[in-house]
């Protein structure tokens, strides 16, 4: 699974995108920024993963509202 990471790792595999804190902002206003109904992040577990094709996606799209 190449395309599913964890923040930590995602921040650290592609600081140039965001870092963790900036990932937990965007998790945090995912109710406002539709970052979690585009598929780009998922909870499992009480854990949050990034879908990074649909994270690509939603950065190319704008922070559009759910």
């Amino acid at each position: 699974m190449d395309d599913i990471s964890s923040l930590k790792h995602f921040a650290r595999s592609h600081p140039n995108i965001a870092n963790e804190n900036q990932l937990r902002w965007w998790i945090f206003k995912r109710d406002t920024n539709g970052i979690e109904s585009s598929g780009a992040i998922i909870k499992k577990q009480n854990r949050w993963y990034v879908n990074i094709p649909k994270l690509r996606e939603w950065i190319l799209q704008g922070e559009k509202a759910a």
